[in-house]
């Protein structure tokens, strides 16, 4: 097991010549295994200043997994900087699943001290959820499961810094299917005068169950920020016949605050889980009588 000390570290990376990285984080002990993944949680600590062993240790048998997100498509670069021992990177998916490994690069990219600090170039998520990788040293390769071949052999200890790129922030808002006065084929014609009551369609689709809506939250309008909510009809409903439960409801048109020349209607919410999210659909505000 690994001294927890950052003093300690950062001495050691002064001492070797490595100046920390100003958006890196020092690794955090215990982290030897998938279930105890350090997680990098923010966008600015996707960048870690790590070491094999304790410092002063001349050989280990140490490894370092951390977790992170990613979203399905992001391309990833997964890089070791400044190591001064044989690295090895592999990936993981959320199931224990070794995606890739690499434990030499074809070059020295910027960052790097030799072809030992190991790489792994491109790697596109297949699907969006938690990632996991792992530093281990030659010949100390990870298997699936997050196990290692040759796990009783001592390896050189040193630092490194791993650093990973290409992943994308998920929206914080869900993005959801309305329909304004649902069940007409033209567009839904508004008069900004009247004073009668807008119908608005909240589609339910797989992973959003309208019955999860805090009714409370909507707004509607012209921004969407329009307290304008009259009441929602309390019967299930499957307007349009997909099988999923939707959810109709009604507001007030004079304070959804529509204007000639508008031409969507937006919707805003929030789930009972915390969830935001927001629908927009396509309408046609009347022109204004001339007085």
């Amino acid at each position: 097991m690994k001294i927890n000390n950052t003093n300690i570290l950062y001495a050691c990376l002064l001492t070797c010549g490595m100046a920390a990285n100003a958006y890196a984080i020092p690794e955090q002990e215990v982290n030897d295994s998938l279930q105890t993944a350090q997680p990098l949680t923010d966008a600015n600590t996707h960048s870690v200043e790590g070491m094999m062993g304790n410092a002063g240790d001349r050989a280990t048998k140490d490894v370092d997994y951390f977790t992170f997100q990613a979203q399905a498509g992001d391309v990833l670069e997964i890089d070791i900087d400044n190591g001064t021992f044989d690295s090895i990177l592999a990936i993981f998916d959320d199931t224990g699943t070794l995606q890739r490994m690499n434990a030499y690069s074809t070059d020295i990219d910027e960052g790097s001290v030799s072809i030992m600090d190991a790489r792994i170039d491109a790697f596109v998520a297949p699907k969006s959820g938690l990632y996991t990788v792992g530093v281990s040293s030659v010949p100390r390769y990870f298997l699936d499961g997050g196990t290692v071949l040759n796990d009783g052999l001592l390896t050189r200890a040193g630092i490194y810094t791993l650093a990973i790129s290409g992943i994308t922030t998920p929206s914080s808002v869900k993005q959801i299917n309305i329909e304004v006065k649902p069940g007409s084929n033209d567009l839904p014609p508004l008069n900004p005068r009247s004073r009668g009551k807008i119908p608005v369609a909240i589609m339910g689709v797989a992973g959003f169950d309208v019955s999860s809506i805090k009714q409370e939250t909507l707004r509607f309008g012209a921004s969407g920020n329009e307290e304008s909510l009259s009441r929602c009809q309390p019967e299930s409903l499957d307007l349009n016949s997909d099988g999923q439960t939707d959810l109709l409801c009604h507001f007030e048109n004079s304070v959804a605050a529509f204007q000639s020349g508008d031409i969507e209607g937006v919707l805003k919410g929030e789930t009972d889980e915390g969830i935001h999210f927001e629908g927009r659909a396509l309408l046609k505000v009347l022109p204004s009588r001339r007085k």
